[in-house]
């Protein structure tokens, strides 16, 4: 009988039928309750806000019918059990489709270096000497290369160089500074500045960081100790590099850290700068390192020569 008592409605079968767990009560989600009290059709999915929602009404409709505690039927149990439309599955082929994308983009955007000179020297857009001056600005990296050949040859769309060959030797430094730091670049892309208001910008971002380094060397990331402090670096003494924080250079309280790592000193204590300041006020402080973890740190105008458990070894 229909549920209006007439006998005249056509009766539908119910197609989601929900079990009751003797052990404990079924959460069922406030969407997929309305699929099952009014009979929708799970294949219907206007009734959801997006299709993730969909996909996750899907999946929690099949967990329940694995558990048995779902009575699916006709077309509701032909999409339950197809699997490639659950969540997981749909999200992981969108990854995938994603990264084949990226890896197309990369190819399209990045030549190598043959391939460059064959486009740019042997059609003559380029003079060799300057081709080979981009190669080594660029450390031989294709996409960098790639990026800088474009800039000083020009290209169809701006055919107006946006980097002028005698500018081509600042650029090595320019792209070491954004391979390190390039999380903090309006864009870790290259690709990303295209025009000359773009490169004026990213000029200004990469002086702003080169300068900073300059002042304060342990600012440097990803580079060596020998690299990163080689303009404090006065010498070597018995297998000891020999390295000279100037008298007045407040600023370099973080690279007194560094070179103080391990030790007990004042100088180097990470916390305060106040012992650093009062030192270096006096004179240039002088850090002996082996580079096996033995430290010394000499002071000339305290009289102080200290290891690095901060005893005096005078």
């Amino acid at each position: 009988m229909c549920k209006c008592g007439c006998n005249k409605c056509e009766i539908k079968e119910n197609m989601l039928i929900l079990k009751k767990n003797p052990k404990s009560h079924t959460y069922v989600s406030p969407t997929l309750k309305r699929y099952i009290d009014n009979n929708i059709p799970l294949i219907e999915h206007k009734h959801c806000k997006s299709s993730i929602k969909y996909l996750e009404i899907l999946d929690e409709a099949r967990k329940l019918y694995s558990r048995g505690l779902l009575e699916a039927k006709g077309e509701n149990k032909k999409l339950l059990l197809n699997k490639k439309l659950s969540l997981f599955e749909v999200k992981k082929q969108v990854t995938k489709h994603k990264i084949k994308q990226i890896i197309k983009e990369t190819l399209i955007k990045e030549v190598s270096i043959d391939q460059l000179k064959s486009q740019f020297v042997d059609s003559g857009k380029l003079d060799s000497k300057v081709f080979d001056e981009i190669v080594s600005a660029s450390n031989n990296d294709s996409s960098l290369a790639t990026w800088l050949t474009a800039r000083v040859a020009g290209t169809k769309k701006d055919p107006n160089p946006a980097i002028k060959a005698e500018d081509i030797y600042k650029w090595e430094d320019y792209f070491k500074i954004f391979k390190r730091r390039k999380q903090e670049y309006p864009s870790p892309d290259i690709n990303a500045y295209k025009t000359s208001k773009d490169i004026q910008n990213f000029v200004k971002v990469t002086m702003d960081f080169k300068n900073k380094e300059k002042a304060d060397p342990s600012q440097q990331k990803g580079v060596q100790k020998s690299d990163k402090f080689a303009e404090l670096k006065i010498g070597e003494v018995d297998g000891y590099s020999v390295y000279k924080i100037p008298k007045g250079a407040k600023d370099m309280f973080n690279v007194s850290c560094e070179l103080g790592s391990g030790t007990e000193w004042c100088t180097a204590t990470g916390k305060t700068s106040n012992y650093f300041n009062q030192y270096i006020d006096q004179g240039p402080l002088y850090i002996f390192d082996n580079g096996k973890g033995d430290k010394y740190q000499f002071h000339y105008e305290s009289s102080q020569f200290m290891d690095k458990d901060d005893t005096s070894v005078l």
